[in-house]
This record gives C-alpha cells, structure tokens and sequence, in this order.
C-alpha cells in the first residue's frame, strides 16, 4: 500500500511539473530554451483522434438488459423477468471537447418470468420499453484516444406489455415519463469513429397495464433496468 501511494505520489508530482514547465515556455514565448518532460498525459485535454468539439455524431448500441423485479400492485407481489436486449440509436452535437448534448431512441425487450403465478392471467408474457430520452453528457478526453464520460436526462417511454392468451398474442401500452443515467468509456478507433462499452440505466414510474381487462389488469409499480452495451459512434 505505501509503495503504491509513493508511487501515486510521485506520478502526480512529475505531471503537476509538466504542466508548470509547459505554461512557463508558452509566457516566455518561442525563444525560451526547452525542457523536454515525462509526458505522462497531454494537458490539452486528448488526442486530435478524440478532442471533436463542434462536430455532429450518430451512433448505436446494443447489449443486455437486464430488468428490476416488478411489483404487482393488485397481487401484492413480484415477478422477476429475464435477461432480455437492448439496441439504441442516438444522434447529437459535440459542443465542445468534453460536453455533448443529444437525443436517442431505441427498444428492449424481456420475458416476465413467473408471470404464470396469479399474474397476467397465467400467460406467457414480455415486456417491452420505447424510449425517446434527452441527453447531456460530460466527457474527458485523455491520451491514447480513450474518452471516459458520465451523463444522464429526460424524456418519455412507451412500456408494453405482450401477452400469448389461448393461443393468440394481445398487448397493451402505457406511455410514462422517464429519465435515465449513462457513464462509460470510448476509444477513438480512427480519426470519426469511436467504439466503446458503456452501462445505461431506465427507470419510470408507475404504470397501468389492460386497465379494461378484469383478467389481465396489472397495475405496476416502478420499472427500472440497467443495460451493458457495445457502442459506436460516428462523428463528422
């Protein structure tokens, strides 16, 4: 432990030195005699490969979702659900090397599990999320082209529930408001496309499922899932 501090300790000294010496140069203009630093990061901010401010992007995700148990209002109880997909497609504007702000829709799906147990008439059913969500996402640029980043937003969802009843599929759908969070990494592969791997949470409020359906009625409580996807993203 106390080598690894040292240790620490020592590469934040050396960089805070780099940085001091690089301001010093650039006061006393092209003249000065240069003093060349370990050059542990750039104190720029990135890579000409990830620094994109001003350029628009497009991109997609695709990975697993995997959803919280569900409560069941008028069963007193919950069902849990499997490991299900999700795929988004998502557009927006760099409007500076470490901000971005965009929009993004896309679809997931899931099996209820048990839902043969006093729920949903005993039938075989999934439940299914569009949403349309507003982001703002905060990044940070380092060298090497990785680009950590944190993020979040609003907007609304369409939830649906599918459910096989005598040999025939009948759905319902209840739009909610929904807000979500994303944090995540990216590495710029080339000089307009980044891949990278990022986590997504969803959550919602209550819901009212076939409220016209004394056999199917299913009132919710609050749906949450978290996702781990795959991402790629086209800037230009």
């Amino acid at each position: 432990m106390k080598k690894t501090i040292l240790q620490l300790s020592a590469m934040g000294a050396t960089a805070l030195f780099a940085v001091t010496v690089a301001n010093a140069q650039d006061t006393l203009g092209a003249g000065a005699p240069r003093l060349d630093v370990p050059k542990i990061f750039d104190a720029g901010g990135g890579d000409a490969d990830n620094l994109r401010a001003g350029e628009p992007y497009v991109g997609a995700d695709l990975g697993p979702v995997f959803q919280q148990d569900l409560y069941i209002r008028n069963a007193g109880r919950t069902v849990s659900m499997d490991t299900g997909v999700r795929g988004d497609l998502f557009a927006g504007f760099n409007v500076a090397d470490n901000l971005a702000l965009g929009m993004e829709t896309g679809a997931s799906s899931s099996r209820i599990r048990n839902s043969s147990v006093g729920v949903l008439g005993g039938n075989r059913a999934y439940l299914e999320q569009v949403p349309l969500l507003m982001d703002v996402i905060l990044k940070a640029p380092l060298m090497g082209g990785v680009t950590p980043y944190i993020g979040g937003g609003i907007g609304g969802v369409v939830n649906d529930i599918s459910v096989r009843q005598n040999g025939h599929w009948t759905d319902d759908a209840d739009a909610t408001f929904a807000y979500h969070a994303m944090a995540g990494v990216t590495f710029a592969f080339a000089r307009h496309f980044d891949v990278g791997l990022g986590y997504r949470f969803l959550g919602t409020p209550d819901h009212v499922f076939f409220p016209d359906d004394p056999t199917l009625y299913t009132p919710t409580g609050k749906i949450f899932s978290h996702s781990v996807l795959a991402t790629f993203v086209f800037s230009f």
